[in-house]
């Protein structure tokens, strides 16, 4: 009797009682940007979305800024352009899960048009016609580096 009251509460609770919520998954480095962060955004709208603060200056009209959170990702600001280039932090994925630690393998299944040109490898955004993701490989094949960058970027290499 006592079992088979039990079993009766035990259904009851998973009928009434709410889950926890699901952890919220990490924004992805979408071909548009990163959260409420969008490439060709304005310095103001930028800094208004409260993800990010400037950092520096580099020359030809650009600062350096970084993220609030995730902490290791930062990028570049163009006087003329606004966000340029979003570079990404360990935990940032694209839409199609390549990330730093992705393979070369990986990341020209998800994005065939991916080429290696002479310093970074570059893909067209997805729907965005004005970015390209950039990915930095090691020597064994394995993303180390990479971020979204506006096609007119001029404020580095």
């Amino acid at each position: 009797m006592r079992r088979a009251l039990a079993a009766l509460v035990a259904s009851y609770l998973l009928l009434v009682v709410p889950a926890p919520p699901a952890s919220a998954a990490a924004p992805k480095l979408t071909s548009f940007g990163y959260g409420k962060l969008k490439i060709g955004q304005s310095k103001s709208k930028a800094l208004k979305t409260g993800m990010i603060k400037i950092t520096g200056s580099s020359g030809a009209g650009c600062t350096t800024f970084a993220f609030k959170k995730p902490k290791a990702a930062s990028g570049y600001l163009s006087s003329k352009y606004g966000v340029i280039a979003i570079f990404a932090a360990k935990s940032m994925k694209t839409p199609k899960n390549i990330g730093i630690g992705s393979t070369w393998k990986a990341a020209k299944k998800a994005y065939p048009k991916l080429k290696q040109g002479p310093n970074v490898a570059y893909t067209p955004a997805p729907g965005n016609k004005k970015a390209q993701y950039w990915f930095l490989f090691g020597p064994d094949k394995k993303v180390y580096e990479m971020g979204l960058v506006h096609k007119k970027q001029h404020c580095f290499n």
